[in-house]
């Protein structure tokens, strides 16, 4: 029996020691020892709602998205009145100055009666030897000139204080143009679509006419002439006739007019082939001078006048006769500008 005593004391008192330290240990230990306890329902009364962790408020979208105030620039009274200032040709709109030219000032601007009137699109002009050819091509326009307002140039940023630019005519020829394609006027950067055209080939004008050769310089004024129908002419144009063609399809144009004036053979399609090669070169009066030969050729009765019956290739299966009437009427246009 003390055996048994001895044992059951050696088996209670170690679950006592631990019992007596978990009663004696801080809130932490005892909540470690309460682990494999079940959880127990919070105790509620009716008068109290169970305990709930706290939820984070939803924001609630506003119903309608409020506007923003829009910005108004602080405007001085200044800026005000260059803002509301309208467009120098807003503000000249009907305003034309009709009268006689008196020549150009110091300054390189248009007199008209007793006012200057600047040239819209061009750089101040100075006429020097080409005054009296001007003065000339005016007169015989029937000498009075009448002047329009034009848009200010875009390069100028103040356009309100801006002086007011004219566009020029003199029997609806106009007349910065005319400056132009006689070389009397230089185009500002901004100048018509058409000013900066005729500047380029007024500028192949210039290259071509450096050529020596007096024949050459001959075709570029117009007074070319094609004069040989002879056996021999006839048998060298049939022969080279292929090579005209080339020249033309290549747009070899000074070639292509040394290459006629050689053969010096008279027909409608050689006429024609100056007048393309006039035209593409600058010489716009000489070209329709050509194309005016031309047409005159093809009406002819003489059957070595006309390519289409010296031909077996219908003129180069061209339609000279539609191809005669565009060109001349083109040409013609700005051979009027010309100012001798």
């Amino acid at each position: 029996m003390r055996t048994f005593f001895r044992h059951l004391y050696g088996f209670a008192k170690p679950l006592c020691v631990t019992i007596l330290a978990v009663l004696a240990s801080p809130p932490a230990l005892q909540a470690q020892s309460t682990l494999l306890k079940p959880e127990e329902p919070p105790v509620t009364t009716p008068n109290t709602a169970p305990s709930t962790p706290a939820q984070p408020k939803k924001k609630k979208r506003p119903a309608t998205i409020p506007t923003l105030a829009k910005h108004t620039p602080i405007i001085s009274s200044e800026q005000g009145q260059a803002r509301n200032a309208p467009p120098e040709a807003e503000r000249s709109r009907g305003k034309e100055i009709v009268g006689f030219v008196q020549g150009f000032d110091e300054d390189g601007h248009l007199r008209i009666g007793s006012q200057t009137v600047i040239l819209s699109g061009l750089f101040p002009v100075h006429l020097g030897e080409t005054e009296s050819a001007f003065r000339g091509w005016i007169d015989r326009n029937g000498g009075q000139v009448r002047c329009v307002v034009a848009p200010v140039s875009s390069l100028i940023q103040d356009k309100a204080a801006a002086a007011p630019n004219y566009t020029c005519y003199v029997n609806g020829l106009d007349v910065g143009l005319a400056l132009i394609i006689n070389g009397a006027a230089k185009m500002e950067l901004d100048g018509p679509k058409e000013y900066l055209d005729q500047s380029l080939l007024r500028q192949k004008r210039d290259d071509a006419s450096v050529d020596p050769d007096p024949k050459f310089a001959a075709f570029l004024e117009g007074s070319a002439n094609l004069d040989c129908q002879s056996f021999t002419c006839t048998m060298r144009f049939a022969s080279n006739y292929h090579q005209s063609q080339i020249l033309m399809a290549e747009r070899e144009w000074k070639q292509l007019a040394n290459n006629v004036l050689d053969l010096g053979f008279r027909e409608d399609i050689n006429y024609y082939w100056l007048g393309r090669a006039a035209e593409a070169l600058g010489a716009l009066k000489a070209a329709a001078i050509y194309y005016q030969k031309a047409e005159q050729l093809m009406r002819t009765d003489d059957s070595l006048d006309h390519c289409r019956d010296a031909s077996t290739d219908n003129c180069g299966n061209i339609n000279l006769a539609s191809e005669l009437s565009a060109h001349l009427a083109a040409a013609s246009s700005i051979a009027n500008y010309y100012f001798q």
